[in-house]
């Protein structure tokens, strides 16, 4: 996020697209209001379904789930044919011939969002003195669609020459994780491990060499390990078998290692197939620091020791590495945060003993903003009779992930899952609200109640992710951009 949560409140439009603030960010979803009611700026929702926010939405756009990218182009297509643009003219000759296939009534179609709605969007955005764009999980939960979107958006961006593009990560140390190397090509500080001078950088750091051909992601590790290339894997603090696509993929292939060991806090699907299970500790017993959504680095005070044989992750760590020969120089976070600090140029301000309740935003003026415009391929979603739904997924807005189902205040306000169906498509199958259906798709199947709803469009089926007893994701397939089902009375 490029923008402080507090500057929110200084721009005129607020443009939400694929984000439920309410849910995923409820304090940024305050400052929105505040902006609305104090500033008078305008805001427009644009998502899947409908959100909370849209008392106080100027436009609430409902989308058919997979075209987001399409919805952007016929913004662009309006703007530019009627020259409602700032960029100069000679600059988007090339972005209209990319666009010369698209019109209006056919993105219509495509979006279930009616032509007049994105003619006035698209009037609205050219009018703004000041836009900024909250990017949430409906975008960011597929990379090949998050780099879709972020290229019409960047596009969008150009010609407008007004707009501030933000990503709202869903997790509260998405970003801190990015920044400590956890991406397959890149070194800490998000520097490119292909750079030679950043890796002498950390070589010389931390007395190691470092490999200059990048690292596997999860699902080129799930390949290797079917092919037999990777026998043994460590997973800390995730359950892939619950919460990626395709959990019977995942599940067969973690089954083939000769070696899992699992980190967590709880003995999760994915641990229970470990050959081992280290104990790690909650953030109420562990010091650190977490870098939240808009880059401000926060930090963690323990509330109590560890429990039992638990202990803080990076002390687990410390303790394998010392057993495999090598000494991890690191006897308390404060120690870690002082070589964030050396190590990533835009931390060297942390300092750990001087963190304060505020917390302290990173400066990322550095960063380049993109100047060219992007050629975009939208992928239309082809009709499929056999599976005729649309899957999404999300959380409630009393759950998040699937371990809050341990807590027995939230589960008394919702206590199992259900997945909302539009009541057309349910008067079609004669289906009544509360009614167990199966939802099955190419790679498995499930039982659920449903619940009828027009927050959704028709064709499409949204599922919570917060229900252990649910296990959407054996509903989806890791190759698919958007996944389909259908809907069968029981």
């Amino acid at each position: 996020m490029n923008d402080s949560i507090e500057n929110l409140e200084k721009f005129g439009l607020i443009f939400v697209f694929g984000c439920d603030m309410n849910v995923e960010h409820p304090i940024m979803a305050l400052k929105v209001r505040k902006a609305y009611r104090e500033n008078g700026a305008s805001v427009i929702l644009a998502n899947p379904k409908r959100t909370k926010l849209n008392n106080i939405a100027q436009y609430e756009l409902v989308y058919k789930y997979g075209t987001e990218v399409a919805f952007i182009i016929g913004i662009l297509k309006w703007i530019i044919e009627n020259n409602a643009y700032k960029a100069d003219r000679s600059e988007v000759g090339e972005l209209r011939e990319w666009l010369k296939d698209y019109s209006l009534d056919k993105v219509a179609f495509l979006t279930s969002i009616s032509e007049d709605k994105i003619q006035s969007v698209a009037q609205k955005l050219s009018e703004a003195d000041s836009i900024v764009f909250l990017l949430g999980r409906d975008i960011l939960i597929n990379s090949q669609k998050a780099e879709g979107v972020f290229s019409a958006l960047n596009n969008l961006n150009l010609i407008l020459r007004k707009g501030s593009i933000n990503l709202l990560w869903e997790r509260n140390n998405s970003c801190g994780a990015q920044d400590m190397g956890v991406l397959p090509d890149r070194l800490p500080g998000l520097l490119p491990l292909t750079d030679s001078e950043a890796r002498k950088k950390f070589e010389a750091l931390w007395k190691r060499e470092l490999p200059e051909k990048p690292g596997l992601d999860f699902r080129g590790m799930l390949e290797a390990v079917n092919k037999g290339d990777i026998k043994g894997m460590y997973v800390i603090g995730s359950d892939p078998v619950r919460e990626f696509p395709d959990g019977n993929y995942i599940l067969s292939s973690l089954k083939k290692l000769d070696f899992l060991v699992v980190q967590d806090i709880f003995l999760t699907e994915t641990a229970k197939l470990a050959d081992v299970v280290l104990p790690g500790c909650s953030f109420a017993e562990k010091d650190g620091t977490f870098t939240n959504c808009e880059r401000r680095v926060q930090k963690l005070k323990k509330g109590f020791e560890p429990i039992g044989d638990s202990k803080e992750d990076w002390r687990i760590i410390c303790e394998l590495a010392s057993y495999l020969g090598t000494e991890f120089d690191y006897h308390s976070a404060k120690d870690i945060t002082s070589e964030i600090a050396e190590a990533i140029s835009y931390y060297s301000g942390c300092n750990f003993d001087q963190i304060d309740a505020k917390g302290n935003k990173l400066d990322l003026s550095f960063e380049k903003e993109e100047s060219e415009f992007k050629r975009i391929d939208y992928q239309e979603l082809t009709e499929n009779k056999e599976f005729p739904f649309v899957l999404f997924t999300g959380n409630t807005c009393h759950h998040f992930g699937s371990l809050t189902q341990k807590g027995k205040n939230l589960n008394s306000i919702v206590s199992e899952g259900f997945c909302e169906i539009n009541p057309q498509d349910a008067k079609s199958l004669g289906i009544s609200d509360k009614e167990k259906v199966v939802l099955e798709s190419p790679s498995g199947r499930i039982e659920i109640k449903a619940k009828l709803t027009t927050d959704i469009q028709k064709g499409t089926v949204y599922v919570p992710i917060n229900f252990k007893e649910v296990q959407y994701n054996l509903l989806m397939d890791k190759d698919n951009l958007v996944d389909r089902v259908r809907v069968i009375k029981l």
